[in-house]
């Protein structure tokens, strides 16, 4: 993404003139528009009268929101409801209502109807005029899929779609009608550390659809190199173009050394003849991509960051539509949009907008969670000029043009599938639903275009005597290329012999998946699962940590009556109990943080106190395990009755002390080491799950690459990586939030002497791994993590 650039104070400067500026066209059926004509037409323009440096800061901090969505996008959230106000206020500023994009400050709208105008649009399309890249990114940065939704979700009674059209001079070439070119870039170590199946398997059925002239692996270009893929575009002007690969900051991320140096803005990763790999910029790659003479009539976009430049830039030199994503998106759903948006666009003649927002209908119909980000949809034809069809009328035209009956007696030949049982589980994983595959996908073959019902798919997972089985009945319909069932398929432990174990056991999977009386799987897997007491820490099982931090475990009960004693002691009150944060000054969090939060530090110092002086405890190497990235963890009173424990053990047992006392305990991970630190009040954490208070870079001179890494992607919303380090260190500084370095109970140190510990321990940036939010962890309204059911004599 391009950073903004300072200019002057931030407050304010001209617009420059762009053919009409910026406006959003809202389009609906219904009526409510303040003209006959509109009313009668279902059209409503609305000019964007902002332009300022202050506008690029807000775009610049929006997009940064969005990024970080996982922290605070979940129902009725108190970090949500404020950016949705936060998303009014900005609006309203942006159409001239307010003076200002603080809501704070914002006052009363000039037009106090207006949101209701934009609320009755079912689809609006916002109208960008384009002169030359450097040239009024800001309004094609913002997020304005988010934005519009946000702002107008109190008073809107139906979803809004949100398309954007880019008003450029290039006159608009004669589209190709033929061919299809598929770009997948992985060049070097990545080539074999990722796997482009389901891409290629995505890319086999538009070819499929839209009956290329040349087979699916003529159409492919490995690995190409910038100026190949131009030869390409020039050989056979394709009609469309799917892109797969790396955006440039997830090949910053994976590719690490040297990579940030030659990283500016928004880009595609390929192949380089001298050096190996090279980042191509929006702008450039999308010189090579596009024939201006016969362009085509879409270039979608299958990765990360390329919605706002990548796709943007495509349709500035010549395509008609592009399509990229916001930032990052879920590989499972992104692939059935596509599949469901190509199939529209063949059934409709290439009605673009009204394709994106039946496919994304389909999605925001299913279970899964899509807010805060998604598809970013660019044309070159504004909506005006084609009216996008109603859902209704696609969906029908969809069913009309692949309904095939025959299909269903030969089901067997027409399914391929990707089944990948995991080689190991932990008690950890399934306890909080997590997944017993990395992929579980059944696809229909690029010839079949039926739908396919009755698949039925059975899961038994045998251990010792006990089976734990599972079975579902699915289907593929006629707007599906395929289906991924991993995260459905759930299997419940309960049997005594799953928390017994103490080592690890060898089982089987079974696995079936038929159509009527025809088998077309059927295999039993090797599967080893891990001792109820093993945290595997890899990238998939580190996030399960909260899970043994285990405040009722009954020894936390007994170190929180003994620590009475020194909490007395502490506050010179007789009758100081550990009510958490409920004797915090809240009136002085932001003025003086010490005086405000003085009555949790003495309930944490008294904890402390009790387990250095009635607790005495030593430090002690992990147990013994058999699996790479794993250790055995003692419960509280394993710890306490051993009087021992590793630096994960003695960092568990004082976050479940904490979080026993009601004080929101985190727990932060480095290479090798791991210990506690706690929020001192719960404001804290909810302004830093929001987003609030963000030190934003300025200009676009040097990438910091602590900064790019906070781009890269969404950590889980208790789970925050490598990027967020800095975000960290500036809460640590600021005596929000209070690193304990817990190994220190063991060497007999004072309270004062640990938190200087822990944040020396902070100081070490290329040895920080991930923070551990427990609170979040356990409060997430998708998968809560909740302590695992470990009894000291089991463990």
């Amino acid at each position: 993404m391009a950073r903004p650039k300072a200019k002057g104070d931030g407050t304010s400067s001209v617009q420059p003139d762009l053919g009409g500026g910026t406006y959003l066209i809202c389009y609906s059926r219904r009526s409510g528009y303040s003209s006959e004509k509109d009313e009668r037409e279902g059209w409503c323009r609305i000019p964007i009268i902002r332009s300022s440096d202050l506008l690029r800061y807000h775009a610049f901090r929006w997009s940064y929101l969005i990024r970080n969505r996982n922290r605070w996008a979940y129902k009725d959230s108190k970090q949500a409801n404020q950016l949705v106000d936060d998303a009014v206020a900005l609006l309203l500023w942006l159409l001239g209502q307010t003076d200002s994009p603080d809501r704070a400050k914002a006052g009363k709208p000039a037009d106090s109807d207006i949101l209701e105008r934009l609320a009755k649009a079912e689809m609006i399309e916002v109208s960008i005029p384009f002169r030359d890249e450097p040239t009024g990114w800001e309004y094609r940065i913002l997020p304005w899929e988010y934005v519009l939704s946000a702002a107008t979700e109190a008073v809107r009674r139906a979803p809004l779609f949100v398309v954007r059209h880019l008003r450029r001079d290039l006159p608009h070439g004669q589209p190709s009608t033929s061919g299809f070119l598929y770009v997948e870039a992985a060049p070097g170590k990545l080539r074999q550390q990722y796997d482009f199946a389901s891409e290629r398997a995505l890319g086999h059925q538009l070819a499929g659809l839209l009956k290329s002239d040349a087979d699916f692996e003529q159409s492919l270009l490995a690995d190409p190199t910038l100026d190949e893929i131009g030869e390409a575009v020039r050989k056979l002007p394709p009609r469309t173009i799917h892109i797969s690969g790396f955006d440039s900051w997830l090949a910053a991320a994976e590719l690490k050394e040297g990579a940030y140096a030659k990283l500016h803005q928004d880009g595609y990763l390929l192949r380089d003849p001298n050096s190996g790999w090279g980042i191509a910029e929006a702008e450039e790659f999308a010189e090579h991509l596009i024939n201006p003479k016969v362009p085509p009539r879409l270039v979608a976009f299958t990765i990360f960051n390329s919605g706002t430049r990548l796709a943007a830039m495509c349709v500035a030199k010549g395509a008609a539509a592009a399509i990229g994503y916001q930032d990052t998106f879920d590989a499972r759903l992104g692939e059935r949009f596509f599949a469901a948006f190509n199939r529209a666009c063949t059934a409709t003649d290439w009605d673009v907008a009204g394709s994106a927002r039946y496919a994304w209908d389909l999605l925001k119909n299913s279970d899964e969670p899509l807010t805060g980000s998604g598809m970013i949809v660019w044309q070159a034809q504004s909506i005006q000029e084609r009216r996008p069809a109603p859902i209704q009328a696609i969906k029908q035209a969809v069913e009309k043009a692949f309904h095939d009956s025959s299909a269903e007696a030969t089901v067997g030949d027409s399914l391929e599938w990707e089944i990948k049982p995991k080689a190991a589980i932990n008690y950890s994983t399934l306890h909080n639903q997590g997944a017993l595959f990395d992929c579980f996908i059944l696809r229909r073959k690029p010839q079949v275009t039926a739908e396919i019902r009755g698949i039925l798919v059975s899961v038994r997972l045998q251990i010792g005597p006990h089976a734990y089985p599972f079975k579902m009945n699915t289907s593929l319909s006629v707007h599906q290329t395929a289906i991924d069932v991993a995260k459905d398929i759930v299997i419940s432990l309960t049997a005594d012999l799953v928390r017994e174990l103490r080592d690890h056991v060898q089982t089987t999977l079974f696995i079936e998946v038929s159509h009527h009386d025809h088998v077309f799987y059927c295999r039993t897997h090797r599967i080893m699962l891990l001792p109820i007491d093993q945290w595997v820490d890899d990238d998939d099982n580190r996030r399960w940590l909260p899970s043994f931090v285990l405040p009722r475990d009954p020894a936390v009960r007994r170190i929180i009556d003994m620590a009475q004693k020194y909490l007395v002691a502490l506050t010179d009150d007789p009758g100081a109990g550990f009510d958490g944060y409920q004797s915090v000054d809240v009136d002085k969090l932001d003025s003086d943080p010490d005086e405000a939060c003085q009555s949790v530090d003495f309930q944490v110092r008294a904890i402390w106190s009790a387990l250095l002086l009635d607790s005495p405890l030593a430090y002690i190497n992990p147990p013994p395990t058999f699996t790479d990235s794993s250790q055995r963890v003692r419960t509280p009173s394993d710890t306490i009755s051993g009087r021992r424990g590793t630096c994960i053990d003695l960092a568990l047992l004082f976050a479940a002390c904490l979080e026993y006392v009601e004080i929101h305990p985190v727990i932060v991970l480095l290479a090798g080491h791991a210990f506690p630190a706690y929020w001192r009040h719960s404001d804290y954490l909810d302004r830093f799950m929001a987003g609030q208070d963000i030190d934003l870079p300025a200009k676009d001179d040097d990438l910091d690459p602590d900064y790019v890494s906070a781009l890269l992607g969404q950590s889980g919303r208790w789970s925050l990586g490598k990027g967020y380090y800095k975000r960290i260190m500036q809460v640590v500084d600021e005596g929000k939030l209070v690193p304990v370095e817990s190994v220190m109970l063991t060497t007999r140190d004072s309270f004062a002497d640990s938190v200087d510990q822990g944040r020396e321990n902070f100081l070490g940036q290329d040895d920080f791994d991930s923070l551990l939010d427990i609170n979040r962890a356990r409060t997430d309204p998708a998968q809560p993590v909740t302590p695992l059911p470990i009894r000291s004599e089991e463990a």
